[in-house]
């Protein structure tokens, strides 16, 4: 047994969870339409990077993606529409201060646009900075033509608010959408929806009769069904919550929210370290601090039943480092560490090690336990195939009252490597959870 697979021995009873990042349109409609024209100006080599990257990027590969682009940034640094698609590469591998940084250099280079406005204001939407992305939703709507595409940035922006329980906000943006396009019938059942999550429910019904024959009228077939979702699950429990899912965000420092002047887009510095924060169903929201550059996602399939965060190099496959937020209730630090020390014990039958060696993880806003293997299997091998690690750290861990199993396959066991991981584990805080009362009926407009 490979120490891949391992991973399902640090598995406890999980729910699923519906994994949101927030509103994303296909790469093909993303990404701006500026090759057309200033491909002919392109040298070989970067019109091959380019192309090689946006294939990559519409199969949604970003991180093979990511590489080519930075290829392609390198190779020919003025243009505007490399720019554009490495920003939204960058948004798509969740490296928000750069795709910040790259939108506002293609602005600089290309002029702003409605569509650029737009791709900021959706990086702004994964900050949860939502007076930014509706500042950059008004710019675009102030250059787009189309009242419906600038009503559906607005209704982005409300939705994930509503999500997050910014009802306020949430009623705020729906409304201007309204503004934008005064026949959209979505904006009327997304706006019945925070009513009834506030228990105003004649209200609620009262706009989602308004909105059907908007929908109706723009043959809004799949409006009308989530419509009819909506106003049947308000008759049934006379109130609204809006759906819980697994929410990744990233709060972005000052000097990313306000466009520095004409030509110094790229003088703004982009910090090493990163906290990274997700809001989980039940448990509330928690965080880690790790480096900038490293590579992540969410991952559903790691563990069957529940969403795991993974982190990875910028480059190669040194390490994998798969965290694993548990569903309550919690258990004691004690409990915790007599878990992962029976899970260990079966897993010294493959193994260099004789015996195991639990190792104490603390901090202010944590507790856990760790212990480090060798695959006894991948010994004095000179390379191993991609996902195949001679070492394993496993951990469990208790950050306030939330629960996590972490797992970080690796290539390399020297003591700087292993202190990196475990202080990046010790920055791991759990924050105030959710509302625990008993949910009513809700739906999704996915």
């Amino acid at each position: 047994m490979s120490f891949k697979t391992l991973r399902s021995h640090l598995t406890a009873a999980i729910v699923l969870s519906v994994v949101l990042w927030g509103p994303s349109l296909t790469w093909a409609q993303e990404a701006a339409k500026t090759r057309l024209a200033e491909d002919a100006s392109l040298a070989p080599q970067a019109k091959e990077a380019f192309d090689a990257a946006y294939a990559l990027a519409r199969k949604a590969h970003y991180d093979e993606a990511l590489a080519r682009y930075e290829e392609a940034v390198r190779l020919a640094p003025q243009h505007a529409g490399i720019w554009t698609e490495y920003g939204l590469c960058l948004r798509n591998t969740y490296h928000l201060q750069r795709a910040v940084r790259a939108t506002w250099r293609a602005m600089e280079l290309g002029g702003p646009s409605a569509g650029l406005w737009a791709n900021l204001g959706n990086i702004y939407l994964n900050a949860q900075a939502w007076e930014a992305a509706e500042g950059a939703y008004e710019k675009a709507a102030g250059l787009a033509a189309d009242p419906r595409w600038s009503a559906q940035n607005f209704l982005n922006l409300g939705y994930q608010q509503w999500l997050t329980g910014q009802n306020d906000g949430a009623i705020k943006a729906f409304q201007r959408a309204l503004v934008a396009d005064p026949n959209s019938g979505l904006a009327l059942v997304d706006l019945a929806c925070v009513h009834a999550s506030q228990e105003k429910t004649q209200e609620a019904l009262q706009e989602i009769e308004q909105a059907t024959p908007l929908l109706q009228a723009a043959g809004d077939q799949s409006g009308l069904q989530y419509a009819r979702k909506v106003q049947k699950a308000i008759k049934k429990d006379h109130r609204f919550r809006p759906p819980e899912g697994f929410v990744a965000f990233e709060n972005l420092p000052q000097r990313f929210l306000d466009r520095p002047p004409e030509g110094q887009a790229l003088s703004v510095a982009i910090d090493p370290a990163v906290t990274r924060f997700y809001r989980v169903p039940r448990v509330g929201v928690l965080s880690i601090t790790v480096k900038e550059a490293w590579q992540t996602h969410l991952d559903t399939k790691v563990v069957p039943g529940a969403t795991t965060i993974v982190f990875a190099p910028p480059q190669g496959d040194d390490f994998q480092f798969l965290w694993t937020p548990l569903q309550p209730p919690g258990r004691p630090a004690g409990k915790l560490k007599s878990m992962l020390k029976a899970i260990g014990t079966r897993q010294l039958s493959q193994a260099v090690e004789k015996e195991l060696q639990i190792n104490e993880i603390q901090s202010p806003s944590m507790q856990g336990y760790y212990y480090l293997l060798t695959d006894r299997s991948m010994v004095g091998k000179p390379s191993t195939k991609p996902g195949e690690y001679p070492y394993m750290i496993c951990c469990m861990l208790k950050a306030g009252n939330a629960d996590s199993t972490l797992t970080i396959l690796c290539r390399r066991n020297e003591e700087a490597f292993v202190k990196e991981m475990v202080d990046a584990i010790a920055t791991i805080t759990s924050y105030t959870p959710p509302d625990q009362a008993t949910t009513a009926t809700a739906a999704s407009r996915a």
